[in-house]
């Protein structure tokens, strides 16, 4: 057992911090428990049913009730760690890798600068590319070979420069993104919590949802990805696509968050006995669906699948960032 990262929000209660479980012998059990504020209280369980009801993968976010020593700890957010166990359980190509960038550095730029807020693109751009999958990389010649073929998909993302199929499974990351116009959860875009399943066959990627709360307050009339918000420059490039245009138009609205109210009003008993119900927003979704539905009704189709969107490469200031005394360069041949 280990605390979770460095970050405030993981350790903000003196009582109930998160932390994550590790198996020695059975690597893909490990998983997390974590504080429901960081996930949104009930919003990333409600997000991550939708997207399991849409054959989308997720990290399989429930809640449970914890116990140590007999003590009550509450109501807890449980959710998958990024191994082989997510691999297996999507029946997926056992060969692939699920990728992420590095963003031990940002952690570390975001201390030193006492929260102050500065642009991020330039440790983005330095990031290097992760596999969850380390042990079958250094024990297998072959393994790491694709893990580096792969790796370059994810590098394509930071500049834009990439045809949309030539990158994504474009199927699945249009109801994808469908998904997060429905939920706001544009903050599952941000580079360091986007989390790929990299099939070394098709050499597509496909996004895990993760991390995707909806933030508390958001505004129903929040801007969709359609209508210019890209959430996320990684994702940009695929709006230039108009075969990708019109998989996720067609995907935008889906309706089944009735079928999960019941299972729902039990894990929101227990949320309020811990926390202020003002702050447990569930309603949120069915007042976004109708948002969406009346502004696809005002789209209009055939000049949004023919307008062209140009993408760009982060811009990097010389003077963004405090600078630290381990400097590394990145060397291609």
């Amino acid at each position: 057992v280990r605390s979770r990262r460095q970050r405030q929000m993981c350790i903000r209660d003196s009582y109930k911090w998160s932390y994550r479980i590790k198996f020695k012998n059975q690597p893909e059990r490990s998983f997390s428990i974590t504080n429901p504020i960081s996930r949104g209280y009930s919003q990333e369980w409600v997000n991550q049913q939708f997207m399991a009801s849409q054959n989308l993968m997720t990290t399989g976010f429930e809640f449970k009730f914890l116990k140590v020593n007999g003590v009550n700890y509450g109501v807890y957010g449980s959710e998958n760690h990024f191994s082989d166990g997510i691999i297996q359980q999507y029946n997926l190509n056992p060969a692939g890798h699920i990728l992420k960038y590095d963003e031990s550095k940002l952690w570390d730029i975001r201390y030193e600068n006492k929260k102050r807020n500065r642009p991020e693109a330039k440790v983005f751009m330095a990031a290097d590319i992760q596999s969850y999958n380390k042990n079958r990389i250094n024990k297998n010649a072959h393994q790491l070979k694709e893990f580096i073929k792969l790796g370059k998909l994810m590098d394509q993302l930071k500049y834009g420069d990439f045809v949309a199929d030539s990158v994504f499974d474009i199927a699945y990351q249009a109801k994808f993104l469908a998904m997060v116009d429905l939920f706001s959860s544009y903050h599952g875009l941000i580079w360091h919590n986007v989390r790929f399943y990299a099939d070394p066959k098709t050499k597509k990627l496909q996004q895990i949802g993760f991390d995707l709360n909806t933030p508390h307050g958001v505004k129903t009339s929040e801007k969709a990805l359609f209508q210019n918000n890209y959430g996320s420059f990684l994702f940009k490039p695929l709006f230039a696509s108009p075969k990708f245009k019109r998989l996720y138009i067609k995907n935008l609205i889906t309706q089944i968050f009735l079928e999960l109210k019941p299972k729902l009003d039990n894990y929101e008993v227990a949320l309020f006995e811990e926390y202020d119900s003002t702050l447990i927003q569930n309603q949120y979704i069915r007042e976004r669906a109708t948002y969406l539905r009346h502004a696809l009704q005002n789209l209009d189709t055939n000049k949004y699948f023919k307008d062209k969107i140009y993408t760009y490469r982060p811009s990097i200031d010389t003077d963004e960032y405090i600078p630290f005394k381990d400097i590394s360069v990145k060397a291609y041949t």
